[in-house]
């Protein structure tokens, strides 16, 4: 087993399409991603090609997972049953049962 390496801060960087040149530009989940990131930029008046996101180990396991949650809740299909405020089995969607 190799000697374990303790830098202060763990970098792990992309060279300029190591990864973008592999996936379908169309794919959605690139899409959403590349949109969160752009929005995020605009969000904060920022504008640039590279960026860096930076924090502790569980930090970004959070900001990982958040983006995944939003992701998948994003795709979620909702429903209107109409205005009928009490639970009733036999109007959720056949898909959803």
């Amino acid at each position: 087993m190799g000697r374990k390496n303790n830098p202060e801060i763990a970098e792990f960087i992309l060279t300029k399409g190591s990864l973008a040149n592999s996936v379908e530009s169309n794919a959605e989940t690139y899409s959403f991603m590349l949109d969160t990131i752009e929005k995020l930029m605009t969000t904060n008046n920022v504008s640039s090609r590279k960026i860096c996101i930076s924090g502790y180990t569980e930090d970004m396991a959070a900001l990982l997972a958040f983006f995944f949650k939003l992701y998948h809740f994003n795709k979620s299909n909702l429903y209107s049953v109409g205005e009928n405020l009490e639970f009733e089995p036999d109007l959720v969607p056949v898909n959803m049962r």
